[in-house]
């Protein structure tokens, strides 16, 4: 799969740590209306747009130096996420989605993305895709900050997304995901279940 390329080069971000984790707290930290759980400061209040869109440049880089299926041997724990459809008050439940926070939820995976590389990864889920745009993702976009190109840049990033991702499963008791397909002692990772014969096509 060939992936798309912008015409922009990525920002360094080896000087910034410091305003990267500070925009992470900020999101991690937002005030809530007390009256409404679903309220909190606006996006774009955290989160300018100018900053937004750095941040989506450089992820459009980083991803597309990544391989469409990532494969990992932990010598370390990991936890494996799935289906957080923009619930941001407990990071459960794509990155958007259903939930109220759908820019908030994406950008704070991207900020820990950025600030942690080799330790945070991340998958295109089916909700990552234009098609209908169910999720009014297009209209969350332009609610928060007015400009088309935070979601048409939010799609670029998404087509230079992993699809999947295979690990050694060290403790297999406690896993349970739909994104998770097993694979002997090896998890296969994928946002959709699918037939064993078209994992192994994968692999191979």
């Amino acid at each position: 799969m060939q992936k798309q390329s912008v015409g922009t080069t990525a920002i360094d971000w080896h000087s910034t740590k410091r305003k990267i984790e500070r925009s992470i707290l900020g999101l991690v930290e937002a005030p809530y209306d007390c009256n409404d759980v679903k309220r909190r400061q606006p996006i774009e209040e955290i989160i300018p747009v100018k900053l937004m869109l750095k941040i989506l440049v450089n992820k459009i880089e980083i991803f597309k130096n990544e391989s469409t299926l990532l494969e990992f041997d932990f010598d370390t724990e990991c936890i494996i996420f799935g289906d957080l459809h923009g619930y941001i008050n407990d990071i459960l439940g794509d990155y958007l989605g259903r939930g109220s926070h759908q820019l908030d939820v994406l950008i704070l995976i991207l900020l820990m993305k950025l600030r942690w590389p080799k330790n945070v990864y991340m998958l295109r889920g089916n909700h990552e895709s234009p098609m209908g745009d169910a999720d009014r993702s297009e209209q969350a976009c332009a609610d928060a900050y007015r400009e088309y190109e935070v979601f048409t840049l939010s799609h670029v990033m998404f087509d230079c997304m992993a699809l999947a991702a295979v690990t050694e499963a060290y403790d297999t008791e406690s896993l349970t995901s739909p994104i998770i397909n097993w694979l002997g002692n090896q998890l296969f990772c994928l946002r959709r279940s699918i037939h064993r014969d078209y994992v192994d096509s994968v692999l191979d």
